[in-house]
């Protein structure tokens, strides 16, 4: 348009940065296929890392009954390299869990780990005989007085959701040993005690069966 143009005297430069997934990392332990009869347990990984400096790099665990992880259990470990599993969680009983870790940044999709393992939980021992019984009760607690382990015995003549605690004198909780569906029959749970010396109780409560309660003495 015979127009004069005039340029800036000033050349400046950006650039676009992309964010990076975290990096690569395994599971550690417990071994793949691995068996627990007792609660609680921890679960242990590899440190990612992350490219972005400014990142803070968090740990989601996932649990799931199959190895596509569909409806999968999602809890977060935070910061932590380790999680872990307690009655808490209220994994099925009588199962194998498939789980894996996923390093979260909070600007990409994160980065799973290079492997998903399996556990199984065999908190409680099913098929102890193939009799029914006909009342809902802590059957036995041995050896009573207890020293480094006993046995609890669970007698349920029908399928329900129970829950296994330890209580003191004032009805305090003091350990949750077991929170989960059951199906009729007599059941074994085990139990390595680290509280103090002193007078307890077994609780065992029903949803639908109602409750029992059995006394202990833990002698250290």
């Amino acid at each position: 348009t015979g127009r004069d143009s005039t340029w800036s005297t000033e050349l400046w430069s950006f650039s676009t940065a992309v964010p990076e997934r975290p990096g690569s990392f395994s599971l550690l332990s417990p071994p793949n296929g691995s068996s627990f009869t007792e609660l609680p347990f921890d679960l242990v990984w590899e440190e990612s890392s992350d490219p972005d400096p400014e990142d803070t790099l968090n740990y989601e665990v996932e649990f799931a009954l199959d190895d596509m992880f569909r409806d999968p259990i999602v809890v977060d470990a935070g910061r932590n390299t380790t999680f872990t599993v307690d009655s808490t969680l209220e994994l099925e009983d009588l199962s194998w869990h498939f789980w894996r870790v996923r390093a979260v940044d909070g600007n990409t999709e994160g980065r799973y780990s290079d492997q998903s393992w399996y556990i199984e939980l065999d908190l409680f021992v099913k098929g102890l005989n193939a009799e029914i019984p006909e009342v809902f009760e802590l059957a036995a607690v041995y050896p009573n007085p207890v020293n480094a382990s006993t046995t609890i015995r669970v007698a349920l003549p029908a399928r329900d959701q129970v829950m296994v605690r330890v209580v003191n004198i004032l009805g305090q909780e003091i350990a949750n040993l077991y929170h989960g569906t059951l199906p009729a029959g007599y059941h074994e749970l085990h139990w390595s005690p680290t509280i103090a010396s002193g007078v307890y109780f077994v609780a065992l409560q029903g949803k639908e069966q109602g409750t029992d309660l059995k006394k202990i003495v833990i002698m250290k």
